[in-house]
Parts: structure tokens; sequence; C-alpha cells
């Protein structure tokens, strides 16, 4: 268990003085989407309660009608609308870090060539052309 906070207490450290470095070298995002997640969901939860008991305070009909029926769908598509938003995010982050590696690879003569050609032929690859040669 200490190992376990010892790195969480590390990661925190680096985002946090990642976070306030005013160069900008290193992408924070990725590394505070948990607590951003976790943040979302608590408000989203909050949200839901509070649409729940200002239901009660009209009638107690539409607080029950609230709690068994709407408070769980909101909550729900809530919480999947976040996730999708954030993976989102992530995969924007994700993809431009593949830009950024294409874009490292030696950009002249015939090897070069060779090089982006095969980082990019499984991104390209389309089953009626399987049977044509590679070169």
């Amino acid at each position: 268990m200490t190992k376990f906070l010892s790195s969480k207490l590390a990661t925190l450290n680096r985002v946090v003085s990642d976070l306030y470095n005013p160069s900008f070298q290193r992408a924070v995002t990725t590394d505070m989407m948990p607590a951003v997640y976790v943040l979302l969901l608590v408000g989203l939860g909050m949200l839901v309660f509070k649409l729940t008991s200002d239901a009660f305070t009209q009638h107690w009909f539409n607080g029950a009608l609230h709690t068994v029926f709407i408070a769980p769908v909101l909550f729900l598509s809530g919480t999947v609308l976040i996730r999708v938003v954030l993976e989102f995010v992530l995969a924007v982050f994700r993809i431009a870090g593949e830009v950024e590696e294409i874009a490292d690879l030696p950009r002249s003569g015939k090897q070069g060539l060779l090089t982006v050609r095969r980082a990019l032929n499984p991104l390209a690859a389309r089953p009626d052309r399987a049977d044509e040669p590679d070169d």
C-alpha cells in the first residue's frame, strides 16, 4: 500500500510541477484526466441530488418520480457523456503524439520515405489490396 501511495504522490508532484511550468514542454492534460473525471462525476452527482431535492419541494410524487426514474437516467447519461468527451480529448492528445513521432522521422532520401511508408502502412491497409506486393 505504501508503494502505491508513494507512486501516486510522485505522479501528483510531477503533475503539479508541470502544471506551473511556463515552458509547456510536457502536456499534463492526460495526467490530470482521472482527477478531472472524478471531479466531474462528483459535480454531476451534486446536480442530480439538487434536482431531486427540488422535485421533492414541489410535491412528494415529483420527488419519488425523480428518485426512481429521472435521476438514475440523468446520472447515467451524464456519466456516459463525460466519459465520451474525456476519451475524445485523450484520443486527440494520443494522435498529436503520433504526429509528433512521424514528424521526427527522417525527411530526405529514399530511406526516410521507406520509414514513413512502413509507419503509415498499417493505417492504410485495405483488404482489397492485400494481394499486391510491397516492393
